[in-house]
């Protein structure tokens, strides 16, 4: 098997983690969130799969959700219970997430098109990852200078991605969401609408 260019990064993966999950009302599926190693509001500017439209306020910090359903390869299955997926999938996301950690590179430009300035060193924990920012003139006209943004193993389809909502979720499966309806009747109209002004 041909060896990852991240291998050397991930020694000492051995992460306790505690996690806070929030049960929803049925048929809604459970909320997830990572309070140690804390994920941090700052990681939605560079990190795959947060949920802002989760945001809670945790013992004096702001954590989004964990997106744990990614459309680009997970499809709900009738024959499972919902808790046991909502599970797997947590475990899932949280090894994930690990390694995302493990392999984070200082770049300097806005994401995608950043230039590398510095890897990690195998093993290595950031103290201050927290993005550099300038406002441009206007407060909600952000540019960010310097960022940390490690490797998502598996597909990497960015959360709330509507393209890729609408080609791999069927109107009558389950929405990306989690609140347990159909896509049809929950974000489907809003993922068609937000595609079509991205055009």
């Amino acid at each position: 098997m041909k060896a990852h260019w991240a291998d050397p990064l991930l020694v000492n993966m051995t992460v306790r983690c505690r996690l806070l999950i929030l049960i929803q009302p049925l048929p809604a599926h459970p909320r997830a969130y990572l309070l140690d190693p804390l994920f941090a509001e700052h990681y939605g500017l560079v990190h795959p799969h947060p949920r802002y439209d989760q945001l809670i306020e945790y013992e004096g910090k702001r954590i989004p959700g964990l997106c744990i359903y990614s459309a680009s390869e997970f499809e709900y299955d009738p024959r499972r219970d919902d808790i046991s997926k909502f599970l797997n999938q947590l475990t899932i996301y949280t090894a994930r997430h690990l390694v995302w950690l493990r392999t984070r590179q200082l770049f300097r430009g806005f994401p995608p098109n950043g230039v590398l300035l510095r890897v990690l060193l195998p093993g290595e924990t950031l103290i201050n990852d927290m993005p550099s920012v300038v406002f441009a003139g206007d407060p909600r006209r952000m540019i960010m200078l310097d960022y940390w943004s490690g490797y998502w193993p598996g597909p990497t389809a960015r959360a709330f991605n509507p393209a890729t909502h609408l080609k791999f979720i069927g109107p009558n499966q389950q929405c990306w969401c989690g609140s347990g309806s159909t896509y049809k009747s929950c974000h489907r109209p809003l993922d068609k609408a937000k595609l079509a002004i991205s055009r």
